[in-house]
């Protein structure tokens, strides 16, 4: 387990076949997956066949990073970067566990990815996407200094769009 950044409670670290049955967990929750986009793993075996082909840190440095929680190592989600070819942007994302919603762990997460992302690969600004229909996701955006740029429809759902440069960044 490769550990890429931390705070007093939770740590980020690369995805590992460990987080499959958790990853699996997480996207088998229908109102967890509700505002992503993303369809259910079939099983365990499809969520740890995902992490074991999942390239982002090999092609780009970073990616996604799974959430685990220090004091008992549990698994509480994941959150971290994504680079888009089609853009050449970075944009923060963020899922967590719904029995964990609410505790501050997607904000403390996200602050965490958003500190990699400025001080470890020198981006200049990064973007965050948030459905209309989900507050408590643009909420943590906005909390955290981002600025709403723009406002679009993709797949019949409306976006937010946010960004945040390095200069605006406040660890």
């Amino acid at each position: 387990m490769k550990i890429v950044a931390e705070n007093t409670q939770i740590y980020l670290s690369e995805f590992s076949t460990l987080d499959a049955p958790g990853f699996f967990e997480m996207n088998n929750d229908l109102e967890a997956l509700q505002f992503t986009g993303d369809e259910p793993f079939a099983n365990e075996c499809e969520a740890e066949s995902f992490i074991l082909n999942y390239s982002h840190y090999k092609n780009n440095g970073y990616g996604r990073w799974s959430i685990y929680r220090k004091t008992d190592n549990q698994y509480l989600g994941f959150a971290g970067l994504r680079f888009s070819q089609e853009t050449k942007e970075t944009d923060i994302g963020y899922r967590i566990m719904r029995q964990y919603w609410g505790q501050g762990i997607a904000t403390q997460a996200t602050k965490l990815s958003l500190a990699v992302g400025f001080n470890f690969y020198n981006l200049e600004s990064i973007i965050g996407r948030a459905m209309e229909d989900n507050p408590a996701s643009y909420r943590i955006l906005e909390k955290l200094g981002f600025e709403r740029e723009a406002d679009f429809e993709e797949a019949q759902n409306w976006w937010r769009q946010y960004r945040l440069t390095r200069h605006q960044f406040a660890p």
